[in-house]
């Protein structure tokens, strides 16, 4: 009787295998990376909420006036910062229990070296106010002529909160002054395209005043992307850039 010899693969045999498995690879490793993505923008949204509603309390707490963010008089923006120098002390201290709330978990490498311990100002956040909701008129600083600190607004002005954007996730980049200074808008919505973020399929996280979330088309799709009647809701009445 014959004994059975083993036969192995031969050379076509395997190079159909290894593509079959590079076939394979290239299909499933994008649905991979967007399940990631998914997740990551959901993580995402979370946070916004988190911190809208945390802001949604302060008013609640304090005549139903949000929280105002710091402003700089020699410039026309309006610097909507969530959080400045020690964030323990803040106005949102109490609503948020840690400040990795303010950072996307979609934050590239490259910019999440901006978030360590050795800054002078350990900040480092990415979802930017909407300046037209803080803005209720200035209020001096030990006497500093440059730097103001800006009353936020009431609740009550707003007459469509669900439609009114409070909060962006936009792109991190630094400023001189070692602390990251976030704006969404100014006076004249310069700045719309520049700051927005696409990190989420092509679009932003946002959030309104109402405080659910949505979202909308990133960076330079900002000037042709339109609500249903054509126009977008910063403070409380219609804006057309």
């Amino acid at each position: 009787m014959k004994a059975l010899r083993s036969r192995g693969f031969t050379l076509i045999e395997l190079l159909v295998v290894i593509a079959i498995i590079a076939i394979l690879a290239a299909i499933l490793f994008p649905v991979f990376a967007r399940v990631r993505e998914s997740g990551r923008a959901t993580a995402c949204a979370q946070n916004m909420r988190q911190i809208t509603m945390a802001f949604l309390m302060y008013a609640d707490d304090n005549d139903g006036r949000l929280p105002g963010t710091q402003a700089y008089r020699r410039t026309a923006e309006i610097y909507g910062q969530i959080a400045y120098g020690d964030f323990s002390t803040g106005a949102l201290s109490k609503y948020l229990t840690t400040k990795v709330l303010l950072l996307c978990p979609s934050v590239s490498a490259k910019d999440k070296q901006w978030f360590r311990d050795n800054f002078r100002q350990d900040l480092l956040f990415n979802y930017s106010v909407n300046g037209y909701t803080t803005y209720a008129g200035c209020s001096g600083e030990n006497g500093d002529r440059y730097k103001a600190h800006i009353m936020g607004l009431k609740l009550s002005i707003f007459p469509e909160p669900s439609r009114t954007i409070h909060l962006v996730d936009e792109n991190v980049r630094p400023n001189i002054d070692s602390t990251l200074s976030q704006y969404i808008v100014n006076n004249e919505l310069f700045f719309l395209d520049d700051v927005t973020s696409d990190k989420h399929s092509g679009k932003a996280n946002v959030t309104y005043l109402d405080g659910h979330v949505g979202q909308v088309p990133g960076m330079s799709q900002w000037r042709t992307a339109r609500w249903p009647d054509g126009s977008y809701m910063f403070h409380g009445e219609p804006l057309n850039p």
